[in-house]
């Protein structure tokens, strides 16, 4: 992500993934220290997914897109009962 400034990144994960305990505070903190490093670059983003919030698109399994030389952007998702 550092090497390609230009390229935007985007991701989406839900709150209980920092919710759940790895470790000790401190490596909590750590943890919470290293996405925040990661993501503050212009070209990132982080979504997180509420726990309280219903279903959406990424629980059918991970979306990948992908833009084209030519500026079009495709998605793929491949989940247990389908792949689109």
């Amino acid at each position: 992500m550092r090497e390609r400034p230009t390229v935007p990144f985007s991701f989406i994960i839900e709150e209980h993934v920092f919710r759940r305990r790895f470790g000790d505070a401190e490596a909590m903190h750590e943890l919470i220290d290293h996405v925040l490093e990661r993501t503050a670059p212009r070209n990132v983003t982080l979504q997180i997914v509420p726990l309280h919030a219903r279903l959406h698109a990424c629980l059918d399994g991970p979306v990948q897109v992908v833009e084209t030389g030519e500026g079009r952007r495709l998605g793929y998702s491949e989940g247990q009962q389908n792949g689109r």
